[in-house]
C-alpha cells in the first residue's frame, strides 16, 4: 500500500507541468471543470489521510476541519455569497501550509532533486515548444500594445514565480553533479525564457538568484577558480541586463511609463508611480478593500469573502488578500497550520522561501496558487532529505 501510494505522490509531482497547461487551456477556454483542481484536491485530501492514519498532528487537522466547517456556515448566514466558492477559496488558501504540513512528515525517495531539475527543464519546453510552432497565449489582451508569452500556461506572475522556484534546486543539482553541458543548455532554455516571459518578477528573481550562488559558491574556491567563476557571474548577470531590452518587461515598462506621464528616473520614487508602475496599483486597491473590510468587526475578524473581494477587487498581493477573505481568526489558524515547520528550512531551500515571500509582497499569485505553492511545499521534504 505505501508503495502505492508512494507511486500516487511521484506521478503527481512529475505530471505537474502538463497539469498546468492543461489547466491553463481549460481556464482560457472557460471549461467548467479544472484538472488541476481535481488533482490537486484528490492529492490534498489523500495527505490529510495519510497524516491522520500516521498519527501526525492530528490536532492540526482537527482544528482546520472545525475551522472549514465554521467558516461555511458563516458565509452561507452571514455573507450569504456562494458557500462552495468560499469553500474553494479557503482549500486553496490553505493548501500551501496543509501540504507543508504533510511533505514534512512524509519521505519518498524518488522525489529528489534531480526530478525538480527534470520537473524544470519540462517546464521551459512547454513555454519554448509553443512559441516556435506559432501557439500559445499572451498574458495581456494586446489591445494597449503590452505583451508577455506564456505557452499554454494561464498566469504570468504564476509561471514566473514557478520558474524562479525551481531555477536555485536546477542549478545546484547540475553543479553539485558536474553536469556542466546540461547547466549550459538549462540556463540557455532558460534565458530564451525570460525573453518570452519577461515579467519584472521573473528578471529580478533570476538576478537574486544568480547572487545568491555567486556569494555561496566563489567564495569556496582558491584564487585562480574564484576568478573564472566571479568573471562568469559577471558575464550571467550582464547578459540578464543585455537581454532587458528584448524582454516584454521592457515594452510593458515603457507603455506604462508613458501612460502615467513618468517624464524622468526621479519620479519612479514618487508614491504615486511607485504604487502604478511597481505595484500595478494593489496598494491603492489594497486601501479600496481595506474601507469595507474595517467596516464591521464581523468582518475583520471572519473576513469579506472571496467573492465580495473580487467584487470589490482583488488586491495580488496575497498576505492582503488572505487577510481580507479569511479575517483575522483565519489568518491566526492559516499560521497555525504552519505548526512551526517554516523555521526547519535551511540553505537553499531557507533562500527559495525567503525570495518567493518576497516576490508576494510585490506581485501575489505566489503563496495562495497551487501551480506554485505544491512546489513550495515539496521544498520541505527535500529539506529532510538534506538533514538525513
Amino acid at each position: 500500500m505505501k508503495k502505492k501510494f508512494d507511486f500516487i505522490i511521484y506521478l503527481f509531482i512529475l505530471l505537474n507541468p502538463f497539469i498546468d497547461c492543461i489547466t491553463g487551456l481549460q481556464e482560457r477556454f472557460n471549461i467548467p471543470f479544472s484538472i488541476g483542481v481535481i488533482a490537486r484536491g484528490i492529492i490534498l485530501l489523500s495527505a490529510l489521510i495519510y497524516l491522520f492514519l500516521n498519527n501526525k498532528n492530528r490536532k492540526t487537522i482537527y482544528l482546520f476541519l472545525i475551522y472549514l466547517i465554521f467558516e461555511c456556515i458563516y458565509t452561507f448566514i452571514y455573507l450569504r455569497t456562494g458557500v462552495f466558492t468560499e469553500f474553494k477559496n479557503l482549500i486553496v488558501i490553505f493548501y500551501l501550509p496543509l501540504m507543508i504540513l504533510f511533505f514534512s512528515n512524509y519521505k519518498n525517495k524518488k522525489i529528489d532533486e534531480s526530478l525538480i531539475t527534470t520537473i524544470s527543464f519540462i517546464y521551459l519546453f512547454l513555454i519554448i515548444i509553443p512559441f516556435l510552432f506559432g501557439q500559445g497565449f499572451n498574458t495581456y489582451s494586446g489591445a494597449d500594445g503590452k505583451s508577455a508569452f506564456l505557452g499554454f500556461f494561464y498566469e504570468g506572475n504564476e509561471l514566473s514565480a514557478l520558474m524562479i522556484l525551481l531555477l536555485p534546486i536546477s542549478i545546484k543539482y547540475l553543479l553539485e553533479n558536474r553536469k556542466y553541458i546540461h547547466l549550459i543548455i538549462y540556463l540557455i532554455l532558460y534565458m530564451i525564457s525570460i525573453i518570452l516571459v519577461g515579467t519584472k518578477v521573473l528578471l529580478l528573481g533570476t538576478f537574486v538568484t544568480f547572487l545568491y550562488f555567486g556569494i555561496k559558491y566563489i567564495s569556496k574556491f582558491e584564487k585562480r577558480k574564484k576568478l573564472i567563476l566571479s568573471f562568469i557571474l559577471l558575464m550571467l548577470i550582464g547578459l540578464c541586463i543585455l537581454i532587458i531590452p528584448f524582454t516584454p518587461v521592457y515594452k510593458n515598462l515603457i507603455i506604462s511609463m508613458d501612460y502615467y506621464g513618468v517624464k524622468n528616473i526621479f519620479d519612479l520614487f514618487k508614491p504615486k508611480f511607485i504604487d502604478n508602475i511597481v505595484f500595478s496599483n494593489r496598494i491603492s486597491f489594497a486601501m479600496k478593500v481595506f474601507k469595507t473590510f474595517s467596516s464591521s468587526i464581523i468582518y475583520v475578524l471572519f473576513g469579506i469573502g472571496k467573492f465580495t473581494l473580487i467584487l470589490i477587487k482583488d488586491v495580488e498581493i496575497d498576505i492582503f488578500d488572505i487577510v481580507y477573505s479569511i479575517g483575522l481568526i483565519g489568518t491566526i489558524i492559516y499560521i497555525i497550520t504552519f505548526n512551526k515547520n517554516i523555521f526547519k528550512l535551511k540553505g537553499i531551500y531557507k533562500f527559495i522561501f525567503i525570495l518567493l515571500f518576497v516576490i508576494s509582497l510585490f506581485s501575489g499569485h505566489v503563496l495562495i496558487k497551487p501551480m506554485v505553492t505544491t512546489f513550495i511545499a515539496l521544498l520541505f521534504m527535500l529539506n529532510e532529505e538534506l538533514e538525513t
